[in-house]
């Protein structure tokens, strides 16, 4: 339930065809948030119809009242055009509604931020679908302190993508050979994104899940 003096996060994101709600407690002591719920709901482009009723739906079960949020977080893509101005329009009613602050995130760094958090370190690459065959990719290191960002957005064919990755941890520029005389190289990075589920013929055999 609600405590009188505990004031909490929401963020949501609807970027791709799922809608994804969180709720935190923030603790500036530290600059940390405590997780309190998380959602995650295929949406099937419906977001428009189903984002307002899952968020009140997931307040009132942890019993926290609207008047306790004290920002609004959403992601602001990359992603679907649609899916990015329902969270950021949705986003802006609340929080003007609330009089509390609104921050935009990359969706791209909230993946990479949950891969952290899970205990992944090393190299990550979020794949993005951008429909028409094209991907978002974009390359990170996963570190104990958090995640670095290698390179800016953008939009590519998805085969490109792939043979990109593929290459950058292709045996021929990785191998070593161990004192056995065996041929070894280091492990693909990471993948994740949504662009998994649609290619997966792709992106599989260039890395790790």
């Amino acid at each position: 339930m609600t405590e009188a003096n505990t004031r909490y996060i929401l963020a949501f994101d609807t970027a791709n065809e799922t809608i994804a709600i969180g709720i935190g407690v923030p603790d500036p002591r530290d600059r940390s948030i405590r997780e309190i719920a998380t959602l995650e709901v295929e949406a099937r482009r419906a977001s428009n119809t189903q984002l307002l009723p899952r968020i009140d739906a997931l307040l009132t079960e942890q019993g926290i009242d609207k008047a306790h949020i004290c920002c609004v977080v959403c992601g602001r893509g990359p992603g679907s055009f649609t899916g990015v101005r329902i969270a950021m329009a949705t986003a802006k009613g609340i929080a003007s509604a609330l009089e509390v602050p609104l921050y935009g995130v990359s969706t791209l760094d909230a993946i990479a931020w949950n891969l952290q958090d899970s205990g992944v370190r090393g190299r990550a690459v979020v794949v993005a679908d951008a429909m028409r065959k094209e991907v978002y990719p974009v390359r990170y290191d996963l570190t104990d302190s958090g995640i670095v960002r290698l390179e800016a957005d953008s939009v590519v064919k998805a085969e490109v993508a792939a043979e990109s990755i593929a290459a950058a941890v292709s045996p021929d520029k990785s191998a070593a050979t161990d004192a056995a005389g065996d041929e070894s190289h280091s492990p693909g990075p990471i993948i994740a994104g949504d662009a998994l589920r649609k290619y997966p013929d792709l992106f599989e055999p260039c890395g790790s899940f």
